[in-house]
């Protein structure tokens, strides 16, 4: 099975401490703060339903102009 790149920008607002205690726990694990939130991401969406891994999110082409 083909995967395809997706590669989508979400601006989020946090706290400096927040923003501090992401950089820690990503420098910890060797990966930037976009990556770890992105693995956080996954994580939450496999572990949504029944339990069984699914897919990250369904990749769908973005409207036109976004």
């Amino acid at each position: 099975m083909e995967r395809e790149g997706f590669n989508q920008t979400i601006a989020v607002k946090v706290s400096n401490s927040i923003a501090d205690l992401l950089a820690n726990l990503a420098a910890q694990r060797g990966i930037t703060v976009s990556a770890y939130i992105r693995n956080l991401i996954d994580a939450g969406l496999r572990s949504t339903g029944d339990r069984q891994d699914r897919p990250a999110i369904q990749r769908r082409r973005p409207l036109r102009g976004w």
